[in-house]
């Protein structure tokens, strides 16, 4: 069995699942290739420089480089690398972009079977009947699905994948990397991650910060907000508003190195995202750090990995009130707030890199022994017509 799996390009948390897996199948014997477009992000985070890692990850780009940039279509570059590799078994992570769903349009022709990874849920987006046809109609070929939650799961089998087929984990970090337990941490500031967007909720999570700081009579520690994104000159505004300048920081993104220490030092993690959240892999970051978290109700890993008063605290968005309550509690029940971090550290170790390869070759296996689900659509037809010639490969600088 020969397993490639897909990602358009490599940050810290993909690379970690990425050698896991290559690690798993080498003791199966079992032959493997990762593919990234590029070495680049079009993330706020680089991408991960990955080691070679005896010629395992393929970037596309590079790729083309080497077949000579100007003698080929991108989509001729493609074909002539899967032709090259012919894999039993394809792990796609969605069906968003043009490579993932040429990939699963070739894995329906050639009847080899499909693996779609998918943190999807009901609710992330506005669901329209019209589009969620076509969605069926596209994932149809996949024979068996690595989900990321109970929510993933349930939307994946309203597309069409029977619940049998799914697997999990899929959202996993390094956990090991990311564990930083020290005995002489400050431990002084509060602290959240993410893009500066919309789904986010950070302008929330100021307002709820400043009321827990206008009633408490003790003194609150600061808000530490790391990221970056469109919304920074509205969250700084209100910030000003609000009056709480020395108290709440905007700060720019800091690579994991960076992230680890900011995380070794906190008290404790909120993330306050709204519905759209599909999974929030902060979360997984900051418990294998050792530090409770408070998390919307609304996120993606909520009920799988944060349950409230069990692992974790969770609020209603639909309540200033809530959150607040949820950050007081936080920072005055120590012992209570202990026991939730040590539940916490017990459940990550299921979300591990280890879980996720075994998770990823066990839905290769069901998948490679079913083949295909189902034979290609004219619908999928269609839209591989369209993405082979919209498809481009990101201009390597260096060929």
């Amino acid at each position: 069995m020969k397993v490639l799996i897909y990602w358009p390009y490599f940050q810290h948390y993909h690379w970690a699942r990425t050698r896991a897996l290559s690690d798993l199948c080498a003791r199966q014997s079992i032959a493997f290739l990762a593919l990234a477009l590029s070495r680049r992000s079009n993330d706020l985070h680089s991408a991960v420089q990955a080691e070679d890692y005896g010629g395992q990850v393929i970037y596309l780009d590079e790729y083309k480089g080497e077949m000579g940039a100007s003698k080929f279509s991108d989509a001729a570059v493609l074909d002539k690398f899967l032709n090259d590799f012919q894999p039993d078994v394809i792990c796609v992570n969605g069906y968003a972009e043009p490579l993932a769903r040429l990939l699963s349009f070739y894995a329906a022709r050639k009847d080899i079977a499909a693996v779609l990874m998918s943190d999807s849920k009901f609710n992330d987006a506005t669901r329209l009947w019209h589009k969620e046809w076509v969605k069926r109609q596209l994932v149809s070929c996949f024979s068996s699905a690595l989900v990321a939650s109970s929510h993933a799961s349930n939307y994946a089998e309203s597309l069409g994948i029977p619940k049998e087929s799914h697997f999990a984990p899929y959202d996993v970090v390094d956990n090991d990397f990311w564990f930083s337990a020290r005995e002489d941490a400050e431990r002084d500031y509060i602290l959240s991650i993410g893009r500066f967007v919309t789904k986010k909720n950070f302008d929330f999570l100021i307002r709820a910060y400043g009321k827990l700081h206008s009633q408490s009579e003790e003194e609150v520690p600061k808000l530490r907000i790391v990221g970056d994104g469109p919304e920074k000159e509205k969250l700084l505004r209100v910030i000003s508003e609000l009056g709480l300048s020395e108290m709440v920081s905007v700060e720019p993104y800091k690579e994991p190195e960076r992230l680890k220490e900011l995380y070794a030092n906190a008290q404790f993690f909120v993330l306050a995202s709204n519905q759209e959240e599909q999974w929030g892999l902060v979360v997984n970051e900051a418990i294998a750090a050792g530090l409770s978290v408070v998390v919307s109700n609304q996120v993606g890993c909520v009920p799988d990995l944060v349950e409230n008063r069990i692992t974790g605290l969770t609020f209603a968005l639909d309540s200033l009130d809530d959150c607040v309550n949820a950050m007081k509690f936080a920072l005055t029940e120590c012992e209570e707030m202990k026991a939730l971090r040590q539940a916490a550290q017990v459940r990550i170790g299921c979300f591990s890199c280890a879980n996720f390869a075994e998770a990823a070759l066990s839905a290769a296996r069901y998948g490679y022994n079913r083949r295909s689900a189902k034979p290609w659509n004219f619908v999928q037809a269609i839209v591989a017509f369209q993405d082979r010639r919209r498809f481009r490969i990101p201009v390597n600088p260096e060929s």
